[in-house]
């Protein structure tokens, strides 16, 4: 799967882009808005995830230029957001899903895959269901009109 893995903390950054690029993925890691709207602008991953607090650019300008991008518009999003969060971005419509740190990358992989799977329209397995105080689905979703 080709990601876009965007955080801040660099330490952070490197220990998931490692763990995801050593489970077969195909990760851009980016530390800031300006490199992730570049990196998107250059090729639409399968998915990105984007640490809420982005310098240069936020995640909130990340999130409403793709918002207003045709291109970009249909890239599930999945937004890390630390546990002690009051950001209100888990409400933009872009957002499909979110991770609360503290998680476990085996919790990020299998929640890749399944907002993957949820954009192909493929059928979902019930062994991927997801079952993690850390992870919080959006349900009734629609891309047009946001979260119904």
């Amino acid at each position: 799967m080709k990601l876009i893995l965007a955080d801040q903390r660099a330490a952070k950054l490197k220990y998931l882009e490692h763990f995801l690029v050593s489970s077969g993925h195909d990760v851009t890691a980016v530390q800031d808005g300006v490199g992730c709207l570049e990196s998107l602008r250059q090729s639409i991953p399968d998915v990105l995830v984007v640490a809420a607090g982005l310098r240069w650019g936020g995640t909130d300008g990340v999130l409403d230029v793709m918002f207003h991008s045709r291109k970009m518009r249909d890239t599930p999003v999945l937004l890390l957001l630390d546990h002690r969060s009051e950001s209100q971005l888990h409400r933009h419509p872009m957002v499909l899903s979110i991770l609360r740190t503290p998680f476990q990358p085996s919790d990020l992989e299998r929640l890749l895959v399944f907002l993957y799977l949820v954009n192909q329209n493929s059928q979902i397995e019930d062994n991927l269901c997801l079952r993690s105080s850390s992870i919080i689905p959006r349900r009734n979703y629609n891309r047009a009109f946001g979260p119904v």
